[in-house]
């Protein structure tokens, strides 16, 4: 009764962190001799218990993290230098509401999403994308290869969109060529025209590299 009560009384955000960062095969042998050491200690002090167990917690998770976590944590630094130099080039071109436009989103983001889905059987995309990005861990190798295939036509759907709404702008940009209506078409048919072939290639960027990052699972 004793053993249950402080069983209870360990974290539960401590267990989820060392099931994601320690290696499948010494998951239950790290995590069981930790519960072993705290209920040793509990017995004899509950505040000295908690403050060992935390230690242990922190220091293993260190140990291991750049081991088992060392190519996500590239990734997702990639990931943030890519994003930085992005959103750092459009405060230099102007405002960055100059560079939001509502009508190119719905031509890139909607389908790629829909195409995407399409092509998933037992992953959803919000699956597919909590394992690319490293939120969830998983060995099986049908699930990488789905998870590889959905990232991979949600980034080549959004390309193809992106190209479509060029042509798209560019019809709208000649279709309105009289000098009367010029002025007020060029500026949204361009923007339409531009904004939506980079809202896609940014998602591919993205996409691809995610891509990269399972192949290299799957090669393991």
């Amino acid at each position: 009764m004793l053993n249950e009560n402080h069983e209870a009384q360990l974290p539960s955000w401590s267990i989820h962190l060392l099931n994601w960062v320690l290696p499948e095969a010494l998951k239950e042998p790290i995590i069981g001799d930790l519960s072993e050491g705290f209920h040793a200690r509990a017995i004899k002090n509950t505040q000295q218990a908690h403050q060992w167990y935390f230690n242990q917690v922190i220091k293993t998770t260190f140990h291991y993290l750049l081991k088992t976590k060392g190519r996500l944590f590239m990734f997702l630094f990639s990931l943030a230098v890519f994003v930085g130099v992005v959103v750092m080039a459009m405060f230099m071109g102007g405002e960055i509401t100059d560079f939001i436009n509502i009508p190119s989103l719905i031509i890139v983001v909607p389908p790629a999403i829909i195409f995407a889905k399409s092509v998933a059987s037992t992953l959803t995309i919000k699956d597919a994308l909590i394992i690319t990005f490293g939120f969830k861990t998983t060995e099986d190798i049908n699930t990488l290869k789905e998870a590889h295939r959905i990232i991979d036509v949600l980034g080549n759907s959004a390309m193809w969109m992106g190209w479509i709404g060029v042509v798209l702008g560019a019809v709208a940009i000649g279709a309105n060529i009289e000098k009367e209506f010029f002025a007020d078409v060029i500026g949204p048919a361009t923007a339409v025209c531009l904004l939506t072939l980079l809202y896609a290639m940014l998602i591919k960027a993205v996409c691809y590299v995610g891509c990269t990052k399972l192949r290299g699972e799957l090669e393991r």
